[in-house]
């Protein structure tokens, strides 16, 4: 216990020295004095930590509950502060941190350290990521940015010209990118982000010029990143993607070497390629663990709030945003990622296709939830099963090639949205508004592609829909409506293949599959939603209580079977389930997990889950349709849950 009370003392000796070091007005003389002092005291706990704490957290790491974590936590003062995340892995500019409400280790930056002085810059865990995924595999970090040349050329030249800089250059900025590891990384981490969440347009030359680049602050970021993760997984037993921090213990076999969906973690098992960085990155690591022999390069320190805090501040503050909507972009850029992949059961969604067809192949059976067209896509060939989502709605309802009908949308969303810029507009005021263009709607809906949808034309959610989707969302009808039949029957004739499961279920391979119309979140109309839920699983599930069953439907079914993250800004917590019928159903039956899409969660924050719902581990999936995500294996995660399950009985 006194080596912990020294390290304790030596630890405030360091936060004192950094917080004199972060101060501006410091003399020559006395700045390098604390900075002698600080490294000496870092170097001191180091050598204490290595003496004697490191047998401590290798044993409290790896037991199954992580019991002797409080041990631990009395390494820092300040965990007596914190209720909640306690340090266990402290650094300059970041910490490693568990969180004891949700038991799992989180990796943390502090606010001292800036990542981007670039404006509302949200690349940073890509960059993390490439940063880790470049110095395990810098050969295939170099494969996956020469076949995205055409796009990063793309890029570079459209950064040319904001920059008013030759286009004739876009060869030698393109060189560049292999020039510098630390860019490298950076470019892996825009391309990972490009080809997940779409094509990227807000400022584009600090972001693929390198020149411009270095005065963002990311590289000095990088630098920091790096020295953390390689030290910190060299001395704990974790394993880390540069987002998510995970105990050796919880892999199995050889999972530490292989891909976890494209993500590679850094542990102590793994052989990262530190000649990558510079010579002082290097030394700054540890003399130890690398060898040094690469060219001395210049790197920038990390750019720091104490320092640019107000300079930062000033440029979000008249950052006039500028983004374009990635859909727009899309056509102009290539995917050169596979489209196919040869899943035995296939689970994506949220596709939201353009161009009249899927943007991914699969000979097999899919599990497609909903939100797969915004271009009335058509497939003769696709099987599986598929459930109705939003978009299949507004996709069917509206007129396509229709000058009039274009310029009459436009200018209706034109004063809809004027009107609730000017002053209170509810739903009355919605209904009169449309109401008070009557004439224009009826001469539309007319039109003899919706002669299926007769009984609907005059309600008001209709022509909501028919004129302004994502108003309508809220006023839908319930999952048991008729409408949704008619939109099924649409569906089928593109889809001669698929199952269009309307509150229906189908057995495929001993595993009922049941899907629920259920195409938004309907949180004031939670109970309503509920009872329609209840009533259709207990019709289709009947007196069978032992066939493995999941449930497809494109929106979550409540918060405990979602895999929205609470911190999203589309979660509401009043979403949960609340009724105790429909609780114990679930106890009853056999059911094994759900599946379902709508909340666009990109596929790197993770795909599935596994959840205790009705008194037993289910798994929750959610798999949205990117270039790196053309779907995910179900037959796996089947066979996992029911391993798990029998495992617990």
């Amino acid at each position: 216990m006194n080596d912990i009370r020294n390290l304790e003392r030596i630890e405030k000796k360091i936060d004192d020295l950094s917080k004199r070091l972060a101060k501006n007005n410091l003399g020559s003389i006395l700045r390098e004095v604390y900075e002698n002092e600080l490294k000496d005291a870092k170097y001191a706990a180091k050598m204490l930590k290595q003496s004697k704490s490191i047998s401590l957290v290798e044993n409290t790491l790896t037991n199954t509950n992580f019991g002797e974590l409080n041990k631990l936590f009395e390494v820092f003062p300040e965990n007596r502060r914190r209720s909640v995340n306690k340090i266990i892995r402290k650094g300059d500019y970041f910490n490693i941190e568990y969180d004891i409400k949700k038991s799992k280790m989180i990796f943390r930056k502090k606010e001292e350290i800036v990542y981007s002085a670039i404006p509302y810059d949200n690349s940073r865990n890509y960059i993390q990521r490439a940063a880790v995924l470049t110095i395990l595999y810098p050969n295939s970090t170099k494969e996956y940015l020469v076949n995205h040349e055409s796009n990063l050329m793309k890029y570079i030249t459209e950064s040319l010209i904001r920059s008013r800089k030759p286009k004739t250059l876009a060869k030698k900025y393109y060189d560049d990118i292999f020039s510098h590891p630390l860019f490298m990384m950076q470019i892996l981490g825009r391309m990972l982000q490009h080809d997940e969440t779409g094509p990227l347009s807000a400022n584009l030359p600090g972001k693929f010029l390198y020149d411009v680049n270095l005065n963002t602050g990311i590289t000095g970021y990088l630098v920091e990143f790096l020295k953390f993760i390689i030290e910190t997984t060299s001395e704990l037993p974790i394993a880390t993607d540069g987002e998510r921090v995970i105990p050796i213990q919880n892999f199995q076999n050889n999972e530490l070497t292989t891909s976890v969906y494209s993500h590679e973690y850094i542990s102590s098992y793994s052989k990262p390629n530190y000649n990558l960085l510079p010579n002082k990155t290097q030394n700054d690591i540890s003399e130890v663990l690398v060898t040094l022999d690469t060219k001395l390069v210049s790197v920038s320190k990390p750019m720091l709030h104490s320092q640019f805090g107000e300079e930062l501040k000033s440029l979000r503050k008249n950052y006039i945003a500028h983004s374009i909507p990635p859909s727009l972009l899309e056509p102009m850029f290539e995917n050169v990622l596979p489209t196919r992949n040869n899943n035995s059961i296939n689970v994506v969604s949220d596709s939201h296709s353009v161009d009249g067809k899927l943007p991914f192949e699969n000979d097999n059976f899919n599990v497609l939830a909903g939100d797969l067209s915004d271009s009335f896509v058509k497939n003769l060939t696709i099987s599986g099963l598929m459930v109705i989502g939003n978009h299949e709605l507004s996709d069917i309802i509206t007129l396509r090639n229709n000058e009039t009908f274009s310029k009459f949308k436009e200018d209706f969303q034109k004063e809809f949205e004027q009107k609730i810029i000017s002053n209170f507009f509810g739903l009355k005021e919605i209904k009169k508004l449309i109401n008070s263009y009557r004439r224009q709607f009826n001469e539309f809906l007319a039109d003899q592609d919706f002669d299926s949808f007769d009984e609907f034309k005059d309600l008001f959610w209709f022509r909501l829909l028919f004129i302004l989707p994502d108003a309508s969302w809220p006023y839908l009808p319930l999952g048991d409506s008729s409408f949704y039949e008619a939109i099924k029957n649409n569906i089928s004739k593109r889809f001669p293949n698929m199952a269009i499961l309307n509150n229906e279920a189908l057995y495929y391979h001993g595993v009922r599959y049941i899907g629920l119309t259920n195409p938004v979140s309907l949180v004031k109309r939670k109970l309503e939603a509920q009872e329609f839920i209840y009533t259709s699983l207990k019709g289709l599930l009947g007196t069978d209580y032992t066939t493995p069953t999941i449930i497809v439907s494109h929106a979550p079914l409540f918060n405990e079977l979602s895999m929205l993250s609470p911190k999203s800004k589309a979660y509401n917590s009043e979403y949960n389930c609340s009724l105790d019928k429909l609780y114990k159903l679930f106890e009853n039956y056999n059911i094994i997990g759900a599946i379902h899409g709508h909340h666009h969660i990109p596929a790197s924050k993770g795909r599935s889950k596994f959840v205790n719902f009705g008194g037993k581990k289910m798994f929750i999936i959610c798999s949205i349709y990117s270039k790196v995500n053309t779907g995910l294996e179900l037959q796996s995660i089947i066979g996992e849950t029911q391993h798990v399950n029998k495992r617990l009985t």
